[in-house]
């Protein structure tokens, strides 16, 4: 009897609950809106459905008239004491006040404090505590030893006074340890990545202004890596010109005085003319630009057109020289096969001799004596010249004169009969076409008749 094994699969695990982003405190999100997202997963699960009844349609079976809907459960599994805010709300408020005091300089934006778990080294939690973090770079330090930070004075267990040793370790043991080592150091290392691969923009410290300054390096604040930086002649020009407007502001008349409001309002209208005449001068230099660079990507485009249109000739010409020399070779194979079974068939057949009859070749006109062969060694053409006339009257323009002047004057006149005009057939019937003419002729005399008449 044949057995059949079954296997049941079950489902994957999940990689996380479904709330762990409310109860887990080492689950790490990175802000308000990936908070949300997880707030709207978690309540919009499979598991938040429920399939309610429609009575209406409670017996049916036609798919536009379902038996049953799927709602999303009002009821809510967490616990209304449970805070749906993000875990990291209050350390991203506190950091966003600290760098507000840090941009600003005011110091009336006061930083809350932070606030730790208490940690029972001795209780309950004591085991967290019993082996240090595998840091690869710090002094491996033996067992039962104690880092005396509290005084000033080591020495060693034993008989002898403690001598006051600075900065030396207290140990179990009568033996002296050597000083410690620093238990950080900064070490440089080479990536596999080059600099310009990783490297997008260049990291930018942060700053803090002064109240009351403004340096002329936040002005330049627009410049970027590749837009703008390395600076060019561009930038220096631009530099120089916010400088000369700066000065030109700082030397305006105030506006407190009516007498110098003239003067202001003319120094703006200059201003602004000689403003407008460089965004001028910068939009015709842009539009030029524009043009050349189209220039050059008309020009790339149509020699890359030419240069795929030769690439494709070229391709199609060598398809076309493969197809003729297959079609070469096969054709010769065919005639190779037709001359060797022409030569094979030609082999089979006797040579039969026949004496040459020559009253037999006289009698018949398709023979060599009426037609030899120019393979014989005989050329008709030879003979064609054999009735040739040659003279003087024929040759040249004088001689056809002078023939001319010869001949009676009735040599020159044509004179063609007039061809006979068959009107009857071999059997005495008169032709259609004359047939009409006839009748025509007929009715015209009746007509000349009764004219008379009348």
């Amino acid at each position: 009897m044949a057995t059949q094994t079954q296997v049941l699969k079950r489902g994957a695990v999940q990689p996380a609950r479904l709330h762990d982003y409310l109860y887990d405190p080492t689950c790490s999100l990175s802000g308000v809106r990936d908070h949300a997202r997880e707030t709207f997963a978690a309540k919009t699960t499979a598991e938040q459905l429920q399939a309610v009844p429609v009575y209406e349609h409670l017996f049916s079976d036609l798919r536009q008239y379902p038996r049953f809907a799927y709602r999303i459960q009002s009821r809510d599994p967490v616990p209304a004491h449970v805070s749906r805010q993000w875990l990291g709300q209050a350390d991203a408020h506190r950091e966003q006040i600290a760098l507000s005091r840090l941009f600003t300089g005011n110091d009336a934006f006061v930083v809350p404090p932070r606030t730790y778990e208490h940690v029972d080294v001795g209780g309950r939690e004591r085991a967290k505590f019993f082996r240090k973090p595998l840091v690869p770079f710090m002094e491996n330090i033996q067992p039962l030893v104690v880092l005396d930070t509290g005084r000033s004075t080591t020495g060693t267990f034993g008989d002898a006074a403690i001598k006051p040793i600075p900065g030396h370790l207290v140990s179990s043991t009568k033996s002296a340890v050597p000083p410690a080592q620093p238990t950080t150091k900064t070490q440089a290392i080479q990536t596999d990545y080059m600099e310009r691969e990783a490297q997008t923009d260049p990291y930018t410290p942060e700053y803090v202004v002064k109240p009351g300054e403004q340096p002329e390096v936040l002005t330049l604040a627009t410049l970027m890596y590749k837009k703008g930086l390395p600076a060019g002649l561009a930038e220096v020009e631009m530099i120089e010109r916010a400088r000369a407007k700066r000065q030109w502001e700082a030397s305006l008349p105030p506006l407190d005085d009516p007498q110098q409001w003239e003067k202001r309002f003319k120094m703006m209208s200059d201003m602004e003319r000689h403003e407008w005449l460089l965004r001028e001068n910068e939009i015709e230099k842009l539009q030029n630009l524009r043009i050349e660079l189209l220039e050059k990507m008309l020009k790339d485009n149509e020699a890359r057109r030419y240069d795929t249109s030769i690439e494709r000739i070229n391709r199609q010409w060598s398809k076309k020289q493969i197809e003729r020399e297959e079609f070469v070779k096969t054709n010769r194979l065919h005639y190779l096969r037709a001359i060797r079974a022409l030569l094979r068939k030609r082999s089979q057949v006797e040579t039969k001799y026949v004496k040459n009859d020559i009253i037999r070749a006289y009698t018949k006109y398709e023979t060599t004596a009426y037609g030899p062969l120019t393979r014989n060694g005989y050329f008709p053409d030879k003979l064609t010249d054999k009735y040739l006339v040659k003279s003087r009257f024929l040759d040249t323009y004088t001689g056809l004169l002078e023939l001319e002047s010869t001949l009676p004057s009735n040599a020159l006149k044509i004179r063609l009969p007039a061809p006979k005009r068959i009107s009857s057939t071999k059997d005495g019937h008169l032709k259609r076409q004359f047939r009409r003419e006839r009748d025509l002729n007929n009715i015209s005399k009746v007509r000349f008749f009764v004219i008379l008449l009348i």
